[in-house]
């Protein structure tokens, strides 16, 4: 018959093998209770093994409860820092590419997503900048020319206060 046991050195009573038939022959109801393990304290008139019903603190359902929001879906942890950032702020940064922006920002690029949607930003605006720039880089060579380099400078502040303006229309006015 073929043992359980690997080498007969754990059968001859090696304190794994022991531990390992204690666990298995154990009876139930020597068991300590789950609150004992978690280090939760039973109520008098509860029977061991349960958790206060009075104090939603010590049961696994305070806990989750907590965690639930009124719709009753899981609530995630915020960033507070995120959540104070302004579009102002945000705009600051459009000239750099989103990755960059958030490094500086020092907040995470789904933060930073996460945040542009709740300002009203649906895209990040850094190529649309970036094409008024190099269209303002080039250098005016008469009145005219001057001129549109009057109306770049207008049109990417107002890229700045709205970055869902779609560059075409933008260019057109």
């Amino acid at each position: 018959m073929h043992s359980v046991f690997p080498s007969p050195r754990m059968a001859n009573g090696s304190p794994v093998a022991n531990a390992i038939r204690d666990a298995i022959n154990r009876p139930s109801d020597s068991i300590p209770p789950y609150t004992s393990v978690i280090g939760a304290t039973p109520d008098a008139n509860a029977t061991a093994g349960e958790a206060s019903s009075t104090d939603p603190q010590n049961t696994a359902e305070g806990d989750l409860q907590e965690r639930l929001d009124d719709a009753g879906t899981r609530k995630r942890a915020r960033n507070s820092a995120a959540d104070a950032l302004t579009h102002a702020e945000i705009a600051a940064y459009f000239h750099l590419p989103r990755r960059a922006a958030a490094t500086r920002l020092q907040i995470c690029v789904t933060i930073l997503k996460r945040r542009c949607r709740e300002l009203g930003i649906r895209q990040w605006p850094f190529r649309k900048v970036r094409a008024i720039e190099r269209l303002m880089a080039q250098p005016p060579h008469s009145r005219v020319e001057a001129e549109r380099l009057e109306t770049l400078r207008e049109r990417r502040l107002e890229l700045v206060g709205d970055p869902n303006i779609r560059l075409p229309d933008l260019l057109s006015k």
